[in-house]
């Protein structure tokens, strides 16, 4: 006998927790639990894609920028631009 006293039969399954299901319930149970992970995979494949190409948008943006630098030495800050070069220098971003 399982968990819920009933007794089992050739036609019957205990799962869960005792909760008694026939091999078809189970079938059904067992593709509801499959298709959920399916939609879940296919949802967080779906997301890291839209990241993806979000981070790539953004990169290319920013390399095709003038460093900060540069704009710096334009509007004639030549102490800042040398601070920013520094700084980059330190965090190893440029040589």
């Amino acid at each position: 006998m399982n968990k819920t006293s009933v007794p089992l039969t050739h036609d019957k399954v205990a799962i869960l927790d005792g909760v008694v299901l026939t091999p078809s319930e189970l079938a059904l149970y067992q593709s509801g639990v499959e298709a959920g992970i399916e939609i879940g995979r296919r949802q967080v494949e779906d997301e890291n894609r839209e990241s993806h190409e979000t981070a790539a948008r953004v990169a290319r943006m920013v390399a095709e920028t003038v460093p900060f630098e540069e704009l710096c030495r334009r509007r004639g800050e030549e102490r800042r631009a040398e601070h920013q070069r520094r700084i980059l220098q330190a965090r190893g971003v440029i040589a």
